[in-house]
């Protein structure tokens, strides 16, 4: 049974000279980051002529405004920050499904050339801590499993958001919180396990994970102890300061790496589609739920599959606009 949060006194944190001073880093830093990814986007809407790479690019690239204004709207609006998180909650599962996504389109264009090339790879050990564990990127139903571990995220990270906002509603989710008789607890334990498997299905690391470590790592440090509240602002607050502002710096570096990451020029050869569809061929999520589906039916019947076949049974999405 949840308890109700133990409410502390309000504490005037915008008299604080080092919240002020962070207030202006962070609003500059979340200028700077959402200008540069901003034009970054309108760049490859402009260059729109290869959809099923830059589909994803821009919607991972716009990952960078959503965080770093929802981290400068928290820093200034404590009190509404879980509600303000619940739109880059929602759409980092959106991102690591964009992320695998891309993956899937630089190994080859098709199922036939993904299986084919994975076919001539050698079993590999998982990451640590789980290096007692081989994986064989040879069997025929690699990619459906790596699928259904991102899917897997997308899913539970949706439902904690939502369980999320509705616990604080009622005024037992607590954040910062790692006592079990708050939802916080809860949700960060979900929220740990299904990223784990994520990782472990993509065998890399992310970029959005950040955000969720560090904010347990703070849970952990005050829960710990070393860090306690002033005449300024409480617990609470300073770790919801705290990680707004260290995500308004990780989103500046991650809008300049994208630069050079996610390119323009190797897309400026047309043609090219209007920047109208462009626009709405990237932000409809019809791709998503055509693949969530795909997925589901293949699992149901992956046990007629030949392993020896190396055609796979994925469906392609359907985008809005041609391959190329």
């Amino acid at each position: 049974m949840l308890s109700q949060c133990i409410e502390a006194n309000v504490r005037p944190y915008y008299e604080s000279p080092a919240w002020l001073a962070g207030l202006v880093i962070t609003a500059l830093l979340t200028l700077t980051s959402t200008i540069l990814s901003i034009w970054l986007i309108s760049q490859h809407f402009t260059h729109y002529s290869n959809a099923v790479l830059q589909r994803p690019i821009t919607r991972i690239l716009l990952m960078v405004p959503i965080y770093s204004i929802c981290s400068l709207i928290s820093y200034i609006s404590i009190r509404n920050a879980v509600y303000i998180n619940v739109i880059r909650d929602a759409y980092e599962g959106f991102v690591v499904y964009n992320f695998f996504s891309l993956f899937l389109e630089y190994l080859g264009p098709n199922q036939q050339v993904r299986l084919l090339k994975l076919s001539q790879k050698v079993p590999h050990t998982m990451p640590p801590p789980a290096c007692c564990f081989m994986y064989d990127p040879r069997n025929v139903h690699f990619i459906g499993y790596c699928k259904l571990g991102v899917f897997q995220f997308v899913v539970v990270r949706l439902c904690t958001t939502v369980a999320s906002l509705i616990m604080e509603l009622f005024g037992v989710f607590c954040h910062g919180s790692m006592s079990m008789s708050h939802g916080n607890f809860y949700t960060t334990v979900a929220n740990g396990l299904s990223m784990g498997l994520a990782m472990f299905t993509l065998i890399a690391y992310y970029l959005p994970t950040k955000s969720f470590w560090l904010g347990l790592f703070v849970s952990i440090l005050v829960n710990s102890g070393f860090i306690y509240e002033t005449k300024y602002w409480t617990i609470p607050e300073f770790s919801i300061f705290f990680q707004s502002f260290i995500v308004a710096i990780e989103m500046v570096i991650a809008s300049i790496w994208h630069l050079k990451a996610f390119s323009i020029q190797k897309f400026v050869d047309g043609p090219f589609a209007p920047f109208s569809v462009a626009f709405w061929d990237s932000f409809i999520w019809l791709d998503l739920i055509h693949d969530f589906k795909t997925t589901i039916h293949y699992f149901a019947t992956y046990r007629h599959i030949d392993q020896s076949d190396t055609r796979g049974e994925f469906n392609e999405s359907s985008p809005l606009v041609d391959r190329n």
